[in-house]
């Protein structure tokens, strides 16, 4: 009898574990985001440490869809005597092409689309708000251990209007079931 139930164990222990390794992941990344604007005698450079919670379907091997909400941080800089800080946040899709190296490794593309939305406080002048939709692009590698566990970094870059660059440095973890 013991034998049995070990075996019934075991079984539902294997089969489940392969219903879980699907082709969905979440997963969420620390980001270091950069933002650079020179206009007019106006210079902001900036960085600041903060998060992104991602989500994907790999519909197979070589290509998925991935979507994430990104917190840029909050970017402070002086120019000309002036404080200016800068509180940006995204949401993004992106299609994401893939290369495999085994069954361990992986790199990536992306591209697509970023919805961001901006506050901008300027000392002495009061703040504004600001938002819209550019394009966004990217790439990454991942090491997937197991079949449920993968540790990814990755480089994105947004080309936001009125910016001259806009770009994120992430190092994260994510779960695929």
């Amino acid at each position: 009898m013991r034998r049995v139930i070990g075996v019934i164990v075991l079984v539902l222990g294997m089969t489940t574990g392969a219903a879980l390794a699907g082709p969905f992941y979440v997963g969420a990344s620390l980001v270091e985001s950069k933002v650079k604007v020179e206009d007019s005698g106006f210079d902001f450079d900036s960085n600041d440490t903060s998060y992104k919670i991602y989500a994907g379907y790999q519909f197979f091997k070589f290509f998925g869809v991935e979507g994430s909400y990104l917190d840029f941080g909050s970017l402070n800089d002086n120019s000309g005597g002036i404080d200016v800080t800068i509180d940006s946040t995204a949401w993004d899709a992106f299609a994401v092409g893939i290369i495999p190296f085994g069954k361990h490794f992986q790199i990536f593309g992306k591209f697509g689309w970023v919805f961001w939305d901006s506050d901008t406080k300027v000392s002495g002048s009061g703040s504004d708000s600001d938002s819209g939709n550019d394009t966004a692009y990217g790439a990454g590698l991942e090491f997937i251990f197991g079949k449920h566990f993968g540790v990814r970094g990755e480089y994105e870059r947004y080309d936001i209007q009125d910016t001259d660059k806009v770009e994120t440095y992430s190092v994260g973890a994510d779960f695929r079931f």
